[in-house]
């Protein structure tokens, strides 16, 4: 059987040709290149699923418990208008 040299698509290395007409040298790197071509087409469908999410109300303005501030809290059980007066209230309720 004559065997012709043929050179894997994604790697480049030599390989011997088997009869049938094949492109890529192992699974591997048939298997590596398919995902370097969808790659991008995968990234694109996660991007437009992620925006067709719907996007969770904007809480309504509270009173920090801490300083008495007014803030817009990121999450809608958020008591404190920033991390300094969250600490400042972790400290008053374990100081002994």
């Amino acid at each position: 059987m004559n065997h012709t040299l043929r050179v894997c698509a994604y790697c480049g290395v030599s390989f011997a040709d088997t009869g049938r007409t094949p492109l890529y040298c192992s699974a591997r790197c048939k298997s590596r290149a398919y995902d370097e071509r969808h790659r991008e087409q995968r990234r694109a469908y996660a991007r437009q699923w992620y925006l067709r999410q719907p996007r969770p109300p904007q809480p309504p303005p509270r009173t920090c418990e801490q300083c008495g501030q007014e803030f817009s809290p990121g999450k809608p059980w958020g008591r404190y208008c920033s991390a300094t007066c969250r600490y400042r209230a972790y400290r008053q309720r374990h100081r002994a």
